[in-house]
């Protein structure tokens, strides 16, 4: 699950999408998940996830394509979105 704030209105947003799942369109981006990961109990708790976040363009190259971690939110930074992007936990 990824939280989403748009900059311009101050809008929240969670979308909740399946690991390999086709993508949610979130104003102009298009984003999807390949990989999410919770750590073992036992250890400080934390979520993982692998996301890559596309402009709707047809054929235009990934804003971003990498880990994200809950635990350190304003680590990753997407292109010019007017969306910032926050990892929420694994659906």
């Amino acid at each position: 699950m990824v939280g989403v704030l748009n900059k311009v209105d101050g809008s929240t947003v969670k979308l909740h999408i399946l690991v390999g799942a086709q993508p949610q369109t979130v104003g102009d981006l298009k984003v999807s998940i390949q990989a999410c990961l919770n750590r073992p109990m036992g250890q400080l708790p934390d979520t993982a996830i692998f996301l890559t976040v596309t402009p709707t363009d047809q054929g235009a190259p990934p804003l971003y394509r990498g880990w994200m971690l809950r635990s350190a939110p304003g680590a990753t930074f997407v292109g010019n979105a007017g969306e910032t992007f926050r990892v929420v936990g694994c659906s």
